[in-house]
């Protein structure tokens, strides 16, 4: 908030900061990320600019900034009956699946910068 009442004033958050002042950013859980956020993360980790859509401003990213994320996939492993664990499977194959095709985008973007 700003000085006035009802007043909305931007202020940069932790991402925007890391990238602006050439930081290191550690991003727990970075697959599970709404598409929102990695629509916002692509453009910083490929062309090395955060582009803010609210305010139509971008921010290059200073010498120095790294991001770094991580990738947890989750596996079931409990018991339990065919349909159950025929489902726990799936959704296990479905997490590893979308987990590696991530990896793989994100070491490329990586790499590229």
């Amino acid at each position: 908030c700003g000085s006035t009442p009802g007043e909305f004033v931007w202020q940069p958050g932790v991402v925007a900061q890391a990238a602006v002042h050439g930081r290191w950013l550690l991003l727990e859980d970075v697959d599970r990320a709404p598409l929102e956020v990695m629509s916002a993360l692509a453009p910083l980790l490929e062309r090395g600019v955060l582009f803010v859509p609210g305010r139509g401003t971008s921010h290059s990213a200073a010498q120095g900034f790294r991001l770094f994320g991580t990738v947890t996939s989750t596996v079931g492993t409990g018991g339990g009956g065919g349909g159950a664990a025929a489902a726990r499977a799936a959704e296990r194959d479905a997490a590893l699946r979308k987990a590696s095709a991530f990896r793989r985008w994100w070491i490329g973007a990586s790499v590229q910068r």
